[in-house]
């Protein structure tokens, strides 16, 4: 397992945990976030024949949900740029 594989996994746990400690997040964002979370570990649990058409979708929604989250929850759009980093280090 490559570093930027790790450090992005563990950003997604870290993610997880943060939303799942945040009160005031809506459950439409929340749902969105929680779904984006999980297509990410598809991505990168799949074969790396995964097309690239895959992954804008995927860094759209998260750079989305840091927007969201930048003055309400600096933290959650904190991991989300830390995980936006890890998947264009990764070509993702």
């Amino acid at each position: 397992m490559t570093e930027e594989r790790k450090e992005l996994l563990s950003t997604l746990d870290e993610l997880h945990g943060e939303l799942e400690a945040a009160d005031d997040v809506s459950p439409e964002v929340e749902a969105k976030l929680r779904e984006t979370i999980k297509d990410i570990r598809k991505v990168l649990d799949a074969s790396d024949e995964t097309s690239e058409s895959d992954a804008p979708p995927i860094t759209a929604r998260l750079s989305e949900a840091a927007e969201q989250f930048e003055s309400s929850h600096p933290t959650l759009s904190s991991m989300l740029g830390s995980a936006i980093d890890a998947l264009a280090r990764m070509g993702i």
